[in-house]
């Protein structure tokens, strides 16, 4: 009977694998289209920062895409941090397993509350520059009192910043504890991250942000094939 159940184990641990890879390749595809959006960011919104507030005309050039990349680009950031989170959690099981949890709660609450963030600022500034909704004199004046009162929308992404720098350098130490990826890309991990925040508008912002793209993508493509070994 013992030698029986023995035999029945490593069949019975299969559909888990299959799964785990599933989830793996699942997150790879998030963390690869949350990283071209986040670079897109930099070049398709104007001012690429938000903590600044934006003009009406900047807003109201390209109001639709204005809308569309905060609408939509909050909540796909929001898949790309549990994708990151994912990968990172198949990839540090033993070896640096404490930092690895925390940073990917931390990446987790970054991405729920600029999703939630990034709503806001979608739908304040698509209403605020309607015509049909307001005047172009009273839309202006509006969009001037929400950049002077930014703290409704910033009260929201200034804490998510935090949660994302300090995810970010706990993932970066789990990740260098464990080794499952090389040293290097646990470095470009962490300076593309903190590069992706000093510059975050033009094309600077956009050559800004490949290094963190190619690295997060690396470290989910690394956590799939850690799946197949």
């Amino acid at each position: 009977m013992t030698d029986t159940k023995h035999l029945a184990a490593p069949v019975a641990a299969a559909p888990v694998a299959t799964g785990l890879r599933t989830l793996a390749t699942a997150a790879l595809g998030v963390v690869a289209v949350g990283s071209v959006v986040n670079a897109l960011f930099a070049v398709l919104t104007p001012g690429g920062d938000p903590h600044n507030g934006f003009g009406y005309g900047e807003a109201s050039g390209h109001r639709d895409r204005f809308w569309a990349m905060f609408a939509y680009g909050g909540p796909l950031y929001a898949l790309f941090c549990v994708g990151l989170a994912f990968a990172v959690l198949v990839l540090v099981r033993n070896r640096g397993a404490a930092p690895a949890r925390i940073g990917s709660v931390l990446l987790i609450v970054s991405g729920t509350l600029v999703s939630s963030g990034f709503g806001g600022i979608g739908v304040l500034y698509g209403y605020a520059t309607d015509s049909a909704a307001l005047p172009t004199g009273s839309g202006h004046s509006f969009v001037a009192y929400i950049n002077d009162h930014t703290d409704l929308y910033t009260n929201v992404l200034a804490p998510s910043a935090l949660a994302q720098i300090a995810g970010s350098v706990l993932v970066c130490i789990a990740l260098f504890r464990a080794r499952s990826v090389p040293r290097w890309l646990s470095a470009l991990f962490i300076v593309g991250m903190l590069l992706s925040f000093a510059i975050s508008s033009g094309a600077a912002g956009l050559v800004a942000a490949l290094p963190s793209a190619v690295a997060t993508v690396m470290i989910a493509w690394y956590a799939r094939e850690r799946t197949s070994a």
